[in-house]
């Protein structure tokens, strides 16, 4: 019993390999040259990302490796009837995949289908962590049944879509704390610098609190030396000491400006700041109406398939029921026309019947006729008795073979009707049979397709497992890529964080410091100031006595140098006074040389800084117009190279059959538009004497634009240009 089990199991083995081994086959033969091309961008905060690298995984082998243009554009090409993922990435910025399932219809296999759409990019916020939702395919696509052509899954991509704003807006936010954090450490610079400033300015006020103290030193030996020229001393050291206040007062107005300007600088950032998150708030508002316009674009079309859907399905229903009482009314045709068979079967007896009735009653009637008028006759002239019976005799032959040939008739009649009956019989079993056949020939045609469906069923399981298989490795084998190349990414953002750490260790302990420099100097400053004050009031002590001491002196003396003192402080108030124009002379002559300098540096610093601005402005320019040159010569380079394949290329037909032309146009250009439930064809009839051109331009609902010359396929230059031609021939005839 086990032998019988394993010989059937290995039989069915062998029939399943062999099953495989011809759809495999069938499969490799049926290899189409069609292809799917897919034109894409790849953006990065609105922007087209330019060096972007795709990869084009085919299972889980690599296939081909590209990288998008200056506008973030590119290119790819995808056979049909195979499975693949492309992966977005480019260093700081987060990869993202995109799967594509190109099976399409046996028929379909020759065709070349276009497929666009767009992929944003976002860029790796430094010391966050990367999502690992980001891992999963951002979407899905595959051939539509529908709309026979390749499109998206909706609800895949929706779910998706949810995820990703969710992540979009997380990533935001961590920009937003990145930049508010480099705002505090710019800010923390430029109070740095202004401290950097302050430090100068008060080492400055210092020097001259220093010189100051030595000129007073100075002086006050001056005095000990002559004493009118130390009360002048005194007279010029207050003198001094008020223009220190001014100095110091202005310095002190100075720095006051210089924080206020600092803290409106801080609340202009801020507001910039408050102004740009506005802005970019209003923008995520803009895209997210966008994504509701597009969610419910998506919904509408989704909303078409499901009425097309129903449609189709109440056509179906419809078919379903015209088919059935299609059914019922030729089964009630049938007990119809059964029915009237056997109506008619029965009347024609009946007919049959009154007939014999009749020719009864006739015979009889026509017997008693005869008998009576034998008797006439025999009554009336028994001479011509024999004469009368001879032909009574005829008659009666007569009689009897008209009646046999009608009886005769009758009958043939009714076996005809028998017959016939019968054949009508027959004829209803055959048909009765033929359908109970075609039954049980549909019932084991059934039977097969179900068995051929179970093994169908049983193949694609195993194909779907081997599928797996190969998804599973193709996965790990991205996983890896992808891993290797985080970890690449990882360790130099390690390296780049672990620099800019250091960096900011070291700024930090500098700013420690200058910190503590700055409160040593503060210290150091207030200790001079105080022994300076102190020095001061001493000084103004000791003149105080010395004045004192002179004034007593003077007195004393006053009587016999009064004339002398007179002269002396005449001469003295001369002096004093000639001293003191002096001296506003020297002063303003300062002041005016220190405005002209601080003028005349300010003017050079600012000639400086433009200076410097415009090199800076003027290198910025010179490398953007570098840049643009570059990107316009690749552009160009590229639109050759594809124009030039392109042309090289045979032309093949990627649309589907354009209607034909069902009416005639008149004499000259006729422009027309034909409306499709997935396309819209924008035609163009230039028509000259006999001769008629039919230009047509095809837009897909998806997207994909195909230009036509009657059923040659064109590029849109080439389109153009033979209209444009054709209309001036058309023209100058």
């Amino acid at each position: 019993m086990n032998s019988v089990v394993n010989l059937s199991h290995i039989f069915i083995k062998s029939v399943a390999a062999m099953l495989l081994f011809l759809f495999s086959a069938t499969e490799s033969f049926s290899q189409g040259t069609g292809y799917l091309e897919v034109v894409g961008s790849v953006y990065q905060t609105s922007k087209g990302l330019e060096g972007a690298d795709i990869i084009v995984m085919k299972g889980n082998e690599k296939v081909d490796q590209i990288s998008t243009n200056a506008g973030g554009k590119f290119i790819v090409n995808l056979e049909l009837n195979s499975a693949y993922t492309i992966v977005y990435s480019k260093n700081g910025s987060i990869s993202k995949t995109v799967e594509f399932d190109t099976k399409v219809p046996d028929e379909l296999k020759d065709q070349i289908f276009s497929l666009k759409y767009k992929i944003d990019l976002f860029p790796k916020v430094e010391g966050a962590d990367e999502p690992v939702d980001l891992e999963k395919p951002v979407a899905k696509y595959a051939f539509s049944d529908v709309y026979e052509d390749f499109t998206y899954d909706p609800n895949y991509t929706n779910a998706r879509k949810s995820e990703n704003e969710k992540i979009k807006q997380e990533m935001a936010l961590a920009v937003v704390k990145k930049k508010q954090e480099e705002e505090l450490v710019k800010a923390r610079e430029r109070a740095d610098s202004l401290a950097k400033v302050n430090e100068a300015r008060t080492a400055q006020a210092l020097a001259l609190a220093e010189a100051q103290k030595v000129k007073e030193a100075e002086e006050t030996q001056a005095k000990e030396a002559e004493k009118e020229r130390a009360r002048f001393a005194a007279v010029e050291k207050a003198r001094q000491d008020s223009i220190l206040q001014q100095e110091v007062a202005l310095e002190k107005a100075r720095l006051a400006a210089l924080a206020k300007a600092r803290e409106d600088s801080i609340a202009k950032v801020k507001q910039e700041e408050q102004a740009r998150l506005l802005a970019e708030a209003q923008s995520r508002k803009e895209a997210e109406e966008q994504a509701k316009i597009k969610e419910a674009e998506e919904a509408k079309l989704a909303a078409e398939a499901r009425a097309k859907a129903e449609a189709e399905a109440k056509e179906k229903a419809r078919i379903e029921a015209e088919a059935k009482a299609k059914a019922d009314a030729e089964a009630k045709e049938q007990a119809r026309l059964e029915a009237e068979a056997k109506a008619k079967v029965d009347a024609e007896e009946k007919v049959r019947l009154a007939a014999a009735e009749k020719s009864r009653l006739e015979a009889e009637a026509l017997a008693k006729k005869e008998a009576d008028e034998k008797a006439r006759l025999e009554a009336e002239a028994k001479a011509k008795a024999d004469a009368e019976a001879k032909e009574q005799a005829r008659l009666e032959a007569e009689a009897i073979a008209k009646a046999n040939a009608e009886e005769k008739a009758r009958l043939a009649a009714a076996e005809k009707a028998r017959l016939e009956a019968e054949a009508q019989a027959k004829k209803e079993a055959d048909e009765k049979a033929r359908i109970e056949a075609e039954a049980k020939a549909k019932a084991e045609a059934d039977e097969r397709a179900r068995a051929a469906a179970e093994l169908k069923a049983q193949k694609e399981a195993e194909d779907r497992a081997a599928v797996a298989a190969a998804e599973a490795a193709k996965l790990e084998a991205i996983e890896k890529a992808k891993k290797e190349a985080e970890e690449k990414a990882r360790a130099e953002a390690e390296s780049k964080a672990k620099k800019e750490a250091e960096e900011r260790a070291r700024i930090e302990a500098e700013a420690k410091a200058k910190r503590d420099a700055e409160e040593k100097a503060r210290l150091e400053a207030d200790a001079k100031a105080k022994a300076a004050a102190d020095e001061v009031a001493r000084l103004a002590a000791e003149e105080r006595a010395k004045k004192e001491a002179e004034e007593k002196a003077r007195r004393e003396a006053a009587a016999q140098l009064k004339a002398e003192a007179e002269a002396k402080a005449k001469a003295a108030a001369e002096e004093k006074a000639r001293l003191e124009a002096a001296e506003k002379v020297r002063l303003a002559a300062e002041l005016q040389a220190k405005n002209t300098a601080d003028s005349l540096k300010r003017a050079e610093d600012a000639e400086r800084i433009a200076e410097a601005e415009r090199v800076k402005q003027q290198a910025i320019k010179d490398a953007e117009e570098k840049r643009l040159r570059i990107i316009e010569a690749q552009k160009e380079a590229y639109a050759k190279a594809t124009q030039a394949a392109k042309d090289a290329a045979p032309v093949k037909n990627t649309t589907a059959e354009l209607p034909t032309i069902d009416k005639d146009y008149p004499e000259g250009i006729s422009e027309e538009t034909l409306t499709e439930p997935n396309r819209t064809i924008y035609r163009t009839v230039i028509k000259k004497a006999t001769t008629q051109d039919v230009f047509s331009k095809v837009v897909y609902n998806w997207g994909g634009v195909f230009y036509f010359n009657g059923n040659t396929s064109l590029t849109e230059s080439n389109y153009s240009a033979e209209l444009k031609r054709m209309k001036a021939l058309l023209n100058t005839k």
